[in-house]
């Protein structure tokens, strides 16, 4: 049992190993967050307020290097989270308005199939 201690201490020691385990939980647990209230979306969507995180994160990088990665990393997956969100806002949008606008061409096109057949009739 004591070898088994001694070989799991001996692997957290390497800061790859610590390193690659704290990414890969951030990763895991950024697909388990519940989704965000709207005021932190629309705070966070702000170009000032990325700008001040990213100058954060440089300042940061000069104390702890491992903790700025470990900060960038969850500022991509935010950013990209928040992106996915109103692209997804987008899409559903878009698919909206075409389903409308196909539903309009076919009207137009049914009316003038009736209008068709009356001036056949007419004539």
């Amino acid at each position: 049992m004591e070898q088994i201690q001694e070989n799991i201490k001996l692997i957290l020691k390497n800061p790859y190993v610590t390193g690659f385990l704290k990414v890969f939980l951030i990763l895991y647990a950024s697909q388990l967050a519940p989704r965000l209230p709207s005021v932190v979306s629309n705070i966070f969507s702000n170009t000032f307020i990325k700008i001040i995180a990213v100058a954060l994160l440089a300042y940061i990088s000069e104390l702890d290097f491992q903790l700025a990665i470990l900060l960038a990393i969850v500022f991509v997956l935010g950013n990209n989270l928040f992106a996915r969100g109103n692209m997804m806002e987008s899409y559903t949008t878009t698919a909206t308005k075409a389903m409308n606008d196909k539903q309009l061409i076919l009207q137009q096109q049914l009316l003038a199939a009736q209008n068709a057949k009356k001036q056949k009739k007419s004539a």
